[in-house]
């Protein structure tokens, strides 16, 4: 999905911006790091957030390979917890509210950066 995200990006970077850097003599490869890096930093951050996501609410990998209670990671122990005192509901939602805060604040400090992609996404050059 990353790989999609990158291609469309990359589709949408106008032609003219690389070849305004070639007629000042610049090569393929320092346009790419010169001209099409920068203006990919909203790339870089979307896929991050995503990773990041989904990295940490990961369920079936670690609840599929880790047979030690002590190495469990934060959603599997939280289910754990769930099966084991399912009538808890607040015991059950204050986990979810401690599970959440690090994707918030990996958002609020990605954030301008993601909300940057997503105004440009609608610019057709």
């Amino acid at each position: 999905m990353y790989l999609f995200i990158a291609r469309q990006f990359f589709y949408s970077v106008p032609d003219e911006l690389i070849e305004a850097a070639r007629i000042d003599g610049v090569s393929h490869v320092g346009a790419f790091f010169k001209i099409v890096c920068p203006m990919s930093k909203p790339l870089y951050a979307t896929i991050a957030i995503l990773a990041f996501t989904g990295t940490w609410n990961s369920y079936l990998v670690p609840a599929t390979f880790i047979n030690r209670i002590e190495k469990y990671t934060l959603v599997v122990g939280l289910q754990t917890v769930n099966m084991s005192f399912f009538q808890k509901t607040n015991l059950t939602m204050a986990g979810v509210v401690l599970l959440s805060f690090p994707v918030i604040l990996f958002f609020i400090f990605n954030q301008k950066k993601f909300v940057q992609g997503v105004m440009s996404s609608g610019i057709k050059a």
